[in-house]
């Protein structure tokens, strides 16, 4: 559900922007809408195999909610920082 409102979003707010919009930067350290797609599928190309595999490697106790998933120290420290206990505001 959640990839049919994405791609209904950049159907209906993306798509319909002609390329000077696409490739606008506010200033010169800004992205544009094309950097951020990039960005957001080039990260996709990596994380998404990554997670299914892990996914797919997971220990699972059928008495249990818990999960384990195999991670690195940087895995691990991710996920702290997107906890939502963390009140650490993340730079930009």
């Amino acid at each position: 559900m959640q990839v049919q409102k994405i791609k209904e979003t950049v159907e209906q707010e993306i798509m319909i922007l002609d390329e000077e919009d696409l490739f606008f930067q506010k200033d010169p350290n800004s992205w544009n809408i094309v950097h951020c797609l990039e960005h957001l599928n080039r990260y996709a190309a990596y994380y998404l195999p990554a997670i299914d595999t892990a996914i797919s490697c997971a220990q699972i106790s059928p008495t249990s909610k818990n999960t384990q998933f195999p991670t690195t120290w940087l895995g691990r420290l991710y996920v702290r920082s997107l906890h939502p206990e963390n009140v650490k505001k993340s730079k930009r």
